[in-house]
């Protein structure tokens, strides 16, 4: 038989409405169950919404917001992501500007990879992939460079190219990019906002750049020299532009 508890009052507004309650037939209830079920019974006046949960915070804990203990959608996303969700929506509340550290895409045909003959578990490549893609710092990815090596061996040259990708991503964000397209013949960089008339003004006064429809497009591809050793350049030139004159 099954056992069955109803509340009322769980509408919104003007509108009634009614929550039940039940649990399996035979099926005996936890002892944390019966508590928070009398928490339910025992505040269920209108305006007992604090008290039930301060109750249950009581039963539960606090919790571990940053640690290995905390469950739910830090799990998901990851710790990093959810710092930088959280310094995001805390500087909002402030009335500041939003604290925005995500990596430009940079998107080249030949990006590198973990290859299965380096990193042999799935499970590892996925998580090495999820950690490079947070990093925001060149300690940080240095660091994690050292790492590959002490636990893998040599850095073969797919995982070399997947790790100068990164760098420059680091150093477009630092300058304001937001995206970078590299073609065959061009590289197409977006700005997250529009650059001020003076960098315009230097950016321009360099060979082989021009802005078209808000990007940053640039023709100074040399025959036989890497994409990424050209990126690195065009970034350069970009920074130079940033220095004051």
């Amino acid at each position: 038989m099954h056992s069955s508890t109803s509340f009322e009052g769980v509408g919104r507004g003007r509108l009634q409405g009614f929550a039940f309650l039940l649990t399996e037939p035979g099926k005996e209830l936890a002892e944390a169950t019966r508590s928070r079920l009398s928490a339910l019974v025992a505040l269920d006046r209108l305006g007992s919404g604090l008290t039930i949960s301060q109750r249950d915070l009581d039963q539960r804990g606090a919790g571990d917001l940053f640690g290995e203990e905390q469950a739910g959608h830090i799990k998901r996303i990851g710790v990093g992501l959810y710092q930088r969700l959280l310094e995001r929506a805390s500087s909002i509340a402030r009335g500041g500007p939003p604290s925005d550290t995500q990596l430009p895409d940079i998107n080249l045909q030949a990006g590198g990879s973990f290859p299965g003959s380096y990193v042999r578990e799935p499970a590892i490549r996925l998580s090495l992939y999820s950690r490079l893609f947070r990093m925001s710092t060149h300690s940080d990815l240095n660091a994690f460079a050292d790492e590959l090596e002490d636990r893998f061996g040599g850095i073969p040259s797919e995982v070399a190219t997947l790790l100068e990708v990164t760098r420059l991503r680091i150093d477009a964000a630092e300058l304001g990019l937001s995206q970078v397209d590299i073609g065959p013949e061009a590289i197409a960089i977006t700005f997250r906002t529009k650059p001020s008339a003076s960098i315009r003004q230097n950016i321009l006064g360099q060979d082989g750049f021009e802005f078209r429809q808000g990007r940053l497009i640039c023709r100074s591809t040399k025959p036989g020299v890497a994409k990424l050793e050209v990126l690195r350049s065009v970034i350069g030139s970009i920074r130079s532009a940033h220095a004051p004159g």
